[in-house]
């Protein structure tokens, strides 16, 4: 045997008339890292030296560490395959771990007994030295470990339905996109992630799956990006990328979808995060109602979640984008806030306070936070002016837990945003299994930015 090579079409040249081509005659035949679609004018370079030709005199990459739940097991994702050399050092936290087997025809994967995951704090490997069949020897390297998602670790947070598709205002088009922020201490991958529609009534989904999932990941606390695809051969180039001022480091937590739309209407519907096994982690119901009532146009402009661990349907928990471009893809929203909460039971806090509704996208929500000795209690909550007058009915019949969060926005019932002044924030509990009653009145201060 000479040489020999099991080649796949996601390597490339699966296009009429586009051939595959070696980079690197030197390097090692099977790697796919060695190989893609020609980019010569004629679409094949046979007889001549082919159009990606460039010897490889670069270190492998580290692109993705994560956690193997069925086997224990941690695995390594490298940008091209590797080789077992006593020059190579793994730890994990710090932890020296060697290397066990490869991956089953994939010499980019290296797989490490690992021990029990810690409870809500990030895992790092770190990689040093680790060398190609060319010898490139790398420097240190790390990535976080990756583990599953569990319902509501991933929520959404951002949703663009009516982006800017002008071929004549001399910006680029914006394409419809999601957002979802990690709400653990951890890293969490992406790998096998999807969204569908609202099941019917036999359980079916028209699903959407992004074009690849393989080594996307979202860092602790971070966010990733699930948009249409609008033709760009590199995410820099996509009309998102450009109209936000996006990078390649955005790109590594961006899901692509094979499709120019992911069928947000304006009118609103229902979208579900889904993973692998078809598992719901986090749903929303988006309607343009949610969008600040005093905008004439919000078109371009996005939906955003203003405190990521509050719920996800809480129409007073999405505010509209506050900045000039209309959007915050992979970044922090506009209008985030983060409520402290109380310390002791049975109370209740407003914070900030004042707050000033101006969709400035600074301390534009009130939080009324509460805590209480036990649980089961029913919550109504009703806002008054300084006159005594009903201006909100905020929550009836609200379950409240021990502890929790309730956003006012500074609207009245009608929607029109309130005058600046006092108001009184009137809470009723009632825990209908126990008895117990608890009734709170605290005031509150509308405010405005100068």
């Amino acid at each position: 045997m000479i040489d020999s090579l099991y080649y796949l079409p996601e390597w490339g040249g699966n296009s009429p008339g586009i051939s595959l081509e070696r980079r690197d005659p030197d390097a090692i035949s099977i790697d796919p890292a060695n190989w893609a679609e020609s980019v010569a004018e004629t679409g094949s370079t046979p007889l001549i030296q082919n159009s990606l030709f460039e010897p490889d005199r670069t270190p492998p990459r580290l692109l993705f560490a994560g956690h193997l739940p069925e086997t224990g097991k941690v695995v390594a994702r490298f940008s091209e395959f590797v080789k077992r050399s006593s020059e190579s050092t793994f730890t994990l936290n710090g932890l020296s771990l060697n290397p066990e087997e490869k991956g089953d025809g994939k010499g980019s994967e290296l797989y490490f007994e690992a021990p029990e995951l810690p409870g809500n704090r990030d895992l790092v490997l770190e990689a040093d030295g680790v060398m190609d069949y060319q010898g490139n020897r790398s420097e240190v390297m790390s990535r976080p470990v990756a583990r599953s998602a569990e319902p509501h670790d991933l929520v959404f947070n951002e949703v663009m339905f009516d982006p800017i598709r002008d071929d004549f205002d001399g910006l680029p088009n914006q394409t419809e996109y999601l957002e979802i922020v990690n709400r653990q201490n951890y890293a969490i991958s992406l790998e096998g992630i999807y969204i569908h529609d609202r099941p019917d009534e036999n359980g079916s989904v028209r699903e959407m799956i992004p074009g690849s999932t393989v080594s996307k990941w979202i860092s602790a606390g971070g966010y990733a990006i699930l948009q249409a695809d609008d033709g760009a051969e590199v995410f820099e180039e996509s009309g998102n990328a450009r109209f936000f001022g996006l990078s390649a480091e955005h790109a590594e937590h961006t899901l692509q979808f094979d499709r120019s739309t992911l069928s947000l209407p304006t009118a609103g519907r229902e979208v579900y995060l889904a993973d692998s096994t078809g598992r719901t982690i986090d749903w929303i119901d988006y309607r343009p109602e949610w969008h600040n009532p005093n905008l004439i146009d919000t078109k371009g402009i996005s939906l955003e979640r203003i405190n990521p661990h509050g719920e996800t349907n809480d129409t007073d928990n999405w505010g509209s984008n506050a900045t000039a471009i209309g959007g915050s893809p992979g970044e922090t929203n506009s209008l985030f806030q983060v409520p402290s909460g109380v310390s002791a039971e049975n109370t209740i806090s407003l914070e900030p306070n004042p707050f000033s509704p101006d969709g400035d996208g600074h301390e534009d929500h009130l939080f009324i936070n509460y805590r209480f000795d036990e649980p089961g209690f029913m919550l109504r909550v009703r806002i008054f002016d300084r006159y005594g007058r009903l201006v909100r009915n905020l929550a009836d019949s609200h379950h409240a837990g021990f502890e929790g969060t309730l956003t006012w926005d500074g609207r009245m019932d009608g929607g029109v945003t309130g005058r600046i002044g006092i108001y009184v924030v009137h809470i009723e509990a009632y825990n209908s299994a126990t008895g117990a009653k608890r009734e709170f009145k605290e005031t509150a201060v509308l405010a405005r930015q100068f």
